[in-house]
């Protein structure tokens, strides 16, 4: 049978400090999965990610990958808020 669990599962999420980022760091860790959680500013478990810095966003790969294991799911929710008319 197939198992929808993420248990054990690595999941690398940017855009994690604030919004739908968070929650959905926080959803995956309450399934037990292994949750690197990125942002601009590191702090409260959260690592420092630039995803427009190819060399960091590099780097933090290797480094969740060596310390957690290879990246099962992958949730990009990095951006920017910015008013603009409907």
């Amino acid at each position: 049978s197939l198992s929808r669990s993420v248990a054990g599962q690595v999941v690398l999420v940017t855009g994690a400090a604030s919004g739908m980022g968070r929650a959905i760091a926080e959803v995956f860790a309450a399934e037990g999965a292994r949750v690197a959680a990125t942002d601009l500013v590191a702090g409260n478990g959260i690592r420092a990610l630039d995803v427009t810095d190819d060399a960091a966003v590099g780097c933090v790969v290797a480094d969740v990958v060596g310390e957690l294991g290879p990246i099962d799911v992958l949730v990009n929710c990095a951006g920017v808020s910015m008013p603009a008319p409907i």
